[in-house]
Protein backbone atom coordinates (compact mmCIF):
# COMPACT_ATOMS: atom_id res chain seq x y z
CA UNK A 1 0.00 0.00 0.00
CA UNK A 2 2.70 2.47 0.65
CA UNK A 3 3.54 3.97 -2.68
CA UNK A 4 6.44 6.29 -0.82
CA UNK A 5 9.20 4.56 -1.87
CA UNK A 6 12.07 4.67 -4.62
CA UNK A 7 11.43 1.56 -6.43
CA UNK A 8 7.97 3.14 -7.39
CA UNK A 9 9.82 6.31 -8.96
CA UNK A 10 12.72 3.95 -10.78
CA UNK A 11 9.52 2.08 -12.34
CA UNK A 12 8.45 5.40 -13.88
CA UNK A 13 11.40 6.73 -14.55
CA UNK A 14 12.53 3.54 -17.43
CA UNK A 15 9.51 4.99 -19.15
CA UNK A 16 11.15 8.33 -19.35
CA UNK A 17 14.15 6.96 -20.90
CA UNK A 18 12.81 4.47 -23.29
CA UNK A 19 14.20 4.14 -26.64
CA UNK A 20 10.89 4.54 -28.02
CA UNK A 21 9.74 7.45 -25.72
CA UNK A 22 7.47 9.27 -28.89
CA UNK A 23 5.09 5.93 -29.05
CA UNK A 24 3.90 7.20 -25.80
CA UNK A 25 2.89 10.79 -25.89
CA UNK A 26 2.01 10.88 -21.93
CA UNK A 27 5.55 10.43 -21.57
CA UNK A 28 7.10 12.17 -24.16
CA UNK A 29 5.29 15.35 -23.49
CA UNK A 30 6.14 15.74 -19.98
CA UNK A 31 10.01 14.47 -20.82
CA UNK A 32 9.92 17.31 -23.88
CA UNK A 33 8.77 20.20 -20.91
CA UNK A 34 11.50 18.78 -18.37
CA UNK A 35 14.41 18.55 -21.19
CA UNK A 36 13.81 21.91 -22.18
CA UNK A 37 13.81 23.18 -18.77
CA UNK A 38 17.50 21.42 -18.46
CA UNK A 39 18.75 23.00 -21.49
CA UNK A 40 17.16 26.69 -20.70
CA UNK A 41 16.67 27.45 -17.20
CA UNK A 42 18.34 24.86 -15.20
CA UNK A 43 21.43 25.17 -17.67
CA UNK A 44 24.58 24.76 -16.29
CA UNK A 45 26.67 26.66 -18.73
CA UNK A 46 26.59 29.61 -16.74
CA UNK A 47 28.43 28.04 -13.95
CA UNK A 48 30.85 26.78 -16.26
CA UNK A 49 29.17 23.41 -15.83
CA UNK A 50 28.86 20.55 -18.74
CA UNK A 51 25.75 19.18 -17.41
CA UNK A 52 22.71 21.29 -16.31
CA UNK A 53 22.14 21.77 -13.00
CA UNK A 54 19.96 19.01 -12.05
CA UNK A 55 20.50 15.44 -12.96
CA UNK A 56 17.89 12.87 -14.04
CA UNK A 57 17.76 10.88 -10.83
CA UNK A 58 18.81 14.51 -8.62
CA UNK A 59 15.94 13.23 -6.83
CA UNK A 60 17.36 10.43 -4.95
CA UNK A 61 20.15 12.13 -3.84
CA UNK A 62 17.93 15.04 -1.95
CA UNK A 63 15.98 13.24 0.38
CA UNK A 64 15.18 9.60 2.29
CA UNK A 65 11.96 9.24 0.16
CA UNK A 66 9.99 10.34 -3.09
CA UNK A 67 7.33 12.47 -1.55
CA UNK A 68 10.06 14.57 0.27
CA UNK A 69 12.37 14.98 -2.50
CA UNK A 70 9.34 16.48 -4.16
CA UNK A 71 8.86 19.35 -1.33
CA UNK A 72 12.15 19.55 -1.68
CA UNK A 73 12.23 20.56 -5.08
CA UNK A 74 9.58 22.96 -4.79
CA UNK A 75 10.78 24.31 -1.30
CA UNK A 76 13.66 25.60 -3.34
CA UNK A 77 11.58 27.28 -6.17
CA UNK A 78 12.70 24.33 -8.79
CA UNK A 79 10.69 22.20 -11.04
CA UNK A 80 10.46 18.29 -9.61
CA UNK A 81 11.54 16.21 -12.45
CA UNK A 82 8.45 14.27 -14.18
CA UNK A 83 8.95 10.63 -13.09
CA UNK A 84 7.87 12.30 -9.86
CA UNK A 85 4.97 14.05 -10.81
CA UNK A 86 3.92 10.91 -12.49
CA UNK A 87 4.80 9.05 -9.23
CA UNK A 88 2.33 11.32 -7.46
CA UNK A 89 -0.56 11.15 -9.54
CA UNK A 90 -0.35 7.66 -9.55
CA UNK A 91 -0.65 7.59 -5.54
CA UNK A 92 -3.77 10.19 -5.28
CA UNK A 93 -4.66 7.45 -7.99
CA UNK A 94 -4.46 4.61 -6.07
CA UNK A 95 -6.50 6.31 -3.22
CA UNK A 96 -9.19 7.63 -5.49
CA UNK A 97 -9.80 3.63 -6.98
CA UNK A 98 -9.86 2.94 -3.35
CA UNK A 99 -13.38 4.36 -3.04
CA UNK A 100 -13.18 5.08 0.74
CA UNK A 101 -11.51 2.03 1.62
CA UNK A 102 -7.81 3.45 1.28
CA UNK A 103 -6.53 5.97 3.65
CA UNK A 104 -3.85 8.44 2.31
CA UNK A 105 -1.83 7.93 5.50
CA UNK A 106 -1.90 4.70 3.95
CA UNK A 107 -0.63 5.70 0.46
CA UNK A 108 2.00 8.14 1.33
CA UNK A 109 3.86 6.34 4.84
CA UNK A 110 1.83 2.74 5.43
CA UNK A 111 -0.43 2.29 8.21
CA UNK A 112 0.35 4.29 11.38
CA UNK A 113 2.36 1.99 13.72
CA UNK A 114 1.67 1.75 17.29
CA UNK A 115 3.72 3.69 19.50
CA UNK A 116 5.55 5.32 16.73
CA UNK A 117 2.54 7.08 15.29
CA UNK A 118 1.53 8.13 12.03
CA UNK A 119 4.03 9.75 9.34
CA UNK A 120 3.65 13.58 10.33
CA UNK A 121 4.25 12.54 13.58
CA UNK A 122 7.40 10.13 12.51
CA UNK A 123 8.55 12.77 10.22
CA UNK A 124 9.37 15.21 13.15
CA UNK A 125 10.51 12.57 15.50
CA UNK A 126 12.92 11.86 12.48
CA UNK A 127 13.81 16.22 12.15
CA UNK A 128 14.06 16.37 16.11
CA UNK A 129 16.51 13.32 16.44
CA UNK A 130 18.66 14.48 13.64
CA UNK A 131 18.77 18.02 14.71
CA UNK A 132 19.72 16.26 18.24
CA UNK A 133 22.60 13.82 16.78
CA UNK A 134 24.00 16.84 14.93
CA UNK A 135 23.85 19.05 18.33
CA UNK A 136 26.29 16.24 20.04
CA UNK A 137 28.69 16.10 17.33
CA UNK A 138 29.40 20.00 16.89
CA UNK A 139 29.61 20.33 20.80
CA UNK A 140 32.60 17.37 20.88
CA UNK A 141 34.41 19.47 18.39
CA UNK A 142 33.59 22.75 19.82
CA UNK A 143 34.85 20.98 23.45
CA UNK A 144 37.67 19.40 21.06
CA UNK A 145 38.91 22.94 20.26
CA UNK A 146 38.08 24.54 23.11
CA UNK A 147 40.42 21.93 25.49
CA UNK A 148 37.07 21.50 27.74
CA UNK A 149 35.24 18.88 29.09
CA UNK A 150 32.32 17.67 26.59
CA UNK A 151 28.74 18.62 27.87
CA UNK A 152 26.82 15.37 28.85
CA UNK A 153 23.90 14.42 26.19
CA UNK A 154 21.26 16.19 29.30
CA UNK A 155 23.53 19.63 28.79
CA UNK A 156 23.63 19.16 25.04
CA UNK A 157 20.06 18.76 24.66
CA UNK A 158 19.21 21.46 27.31
CA UNK A 159 21.26 23.74 25.48
CA UNK A 160 19.63 23.04 22.24
CA UNK A 161 15.74 22.90 22.90
CA UNK A 162 15.90 25.24 25.87
CA UNK A 163 16.86 29.10 26.84
CA UNK A 164 16.73 30.37 29.95
CA UNK A 165 15.05 27.62 31.08
CA UNK A 166 11.79 27.88 28.25
CA UNK A 167 11.88 25.39 25.38
CA UNK A 168 11.78 26.69 22.36
CA UNK A 169 11.51 25.49 18.67
CA UNK A 170 14.40 24.19 17.02
CA UNK A 171 11.67 24.16 13.73
CA UNK A 172 12.16 27.15 11.40
CA UNK A 173 8.80 28.71 10.43
CA UNK A 174 5.78 30.80 12.30
CA UNK A 175 4.19 30.72 16.08
CA UNK A 176 2.35 27.69 14.84
CA UNK A 177 5.81 25.73 13.93
CA UNK A 178 6.66 26.82 17.60
CA UNK A 179 3.26 25.67 19.25
CA UNK A 180 3.37 22.58 17.69
CA UNK A 181 6.65 21.89 18.87
CA UNK A 182 5.81 22.78 22.48
CA UNK A 183 2.75 20.70 22.13
CA UNK A 184 4.61 17.56 20.83
CA UNK A 185 8.20 17.98 22.91
CA UNK A 186 8.60 15.54 25.97
CA UNK A 187 10.50 16.64 28.74
CA UNK A 188 14.83 15.83 28.45
CA UNK A 189 14.36 12.72 29.91
CA UNK A 190 11.69 11.42 27.67
CA UNK A 191 13.41 12.72 24.96
CA UNK A 192 16.43 11.09 25.14
CA UNK A 193 15.25 8.22 25.86
CA UNK A 194 13.31 8.26 22.68
CA UNK A 195 16.48 9.38 21.10
CA UNK A 196 18.84 6.37 21.86
CA UNK A 197 16.05 4.18 20.77
CA UNK A 198 15.67 5.72 17.52
CA UNK A 199 19.44 5.86 17.00
CA UNK A 200 19.32 2.26 18.10
CA UNK A 201 16.85 1.25 15.43
CA UNK A 202 18.86 3.32 12.73
CA UNK A 203 22.15 1.25 13.87
CA UNK A 204 20.55 -2.10 13.13
CA UNK A 205 18.86 -0.80 9.51
CA UNK A 206 22.60 0.19 8.88
CA UNK A 207 23.86 -3.55 9.73
CA UNK A 208 21.65 -5.51 7.69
Amino acid sequence: MDKNKWDEVRRIRKDFIRDDIDDYPYFSELNHAWETLCQTVYSGEPFGLPEPIIQRDADEQTAETPLEAYRYFLDIGLYPPPELLVWLNDAFTQYYQGIGKVELEDVFFGRPKPGVGNGSKRAFDELIYKNFSMAIHLEAISAKHQNRKQLSLTGVAEQLFKKNGELISVIEGDDLNHQIFEDNFPDIASFLRSWRRWKARKARKADK
